[in-house]
């Protein structure tokens, strides 16, 4: 079905062109979007149940394959081989793992990465982990030195001033899926 055909059916707004959701703590936010990038004014109630409930769905999901590394690696086979069970289990698992958890779903403005062509693509990817990715950028902070830019060396830093970067002797830009372990070999901690 196409999503004009969705349209007619009323399954999905007229003017609807894209969802966004932002995940901060135990808040969640979802947005629609028009196709020039504009917010689509109202509430969750005028949004179709299913397509309020699936950018949701989807940060959530993000976010347990950056943290857990078990579900990633079941993801990561479900993608190579996509089967019936796994899909089954990879929803049972994270349905289990949030059952308990108590979010604040809210309708409105999400936060958006703006990419620019020139900059640079590792430090782009450098930022992203400082802002989305916070259990990351402390493990890194833990374990490497200080690279010094803004602050000379020895001086005592408060730790949420601190930024990642990348290492220089990085002469290519990482593909593929980035686990912890492949991050660390190119990420740095920056005051």
């Amino acid at each position: 079905m196409s999503p004009e055909d969705w349209r007619e059916n009323k399954l999905l707004e007229s003017g609807l062109y894209s969802y966004r959701a932002y995940l901060k703590g135990e808040k969640l936010t979802v947005a629609a979007y028009d196709k020039n990038g504009g917010l689509i004014a109202g509430t969750m109630e005028h949004l179709h149940p299913l397509y309020k409930m699936l950018p949701a769905f989807m940060v959530l999901i993000a976010r347990e394959l950056e943290r857990n590394h078990q579900y990633r690696a079941i993801m990561e086979k479900f993608l190579d081989y996509p089967e019936p069970d796994t899909f089954v289990n990879l929803n049972e698992d994270l349905s289990q793992m949030h059952k308990a958890d108590d979010y604040t779903l809210s309708y409105g403005e999400v936060p958006s990465i703006a990419f620019n062509p020139n900059r640079d693509k590792k430090q782009l990817l450098c930022d992203y982990l400082n802002d989305f990715c916070p259990e990351f950028r402390q493990e890194v902070i833990k374990r490497f030195p200080l690279v010094y830019h803004n602050y000379k060396e020895g001086e005592i830093i408060d730790r949420s001033l601190i930024d990642l970067t990348y290492d220089k002797s990085v002469t290519g830009f990482p593909g593929g899926i980035l686990d912890w372990d492949r991050l660390f070999d190119i990420v740095r901690p920056r005051a």
